[in-house]
């Protein structure tokens, strides 16, 4: 997940759809591994 969730937003959305094809975990449960890891942009809605 590390050496291909980097390269750009299209680049990140190739890769979670791959490997949600791949492993069969839903998008969501990916996203959610990648920010785990810490390699998930986090944005702070709050002001």
């Amino acid at each position: 997940m590390r050496a291909h969730y980097y390269g750009g937003l299209h680049q990140r959305g190739l890769v979670i759809r791959q490997m949600a094809r791949q492993t069969g975990f839903p998008k969501w449960f990916i996203k959610r591994q990648a920010r785990r890891l810490g390699l998930a942009m986090h944005q702070d809605r709050r002001p």
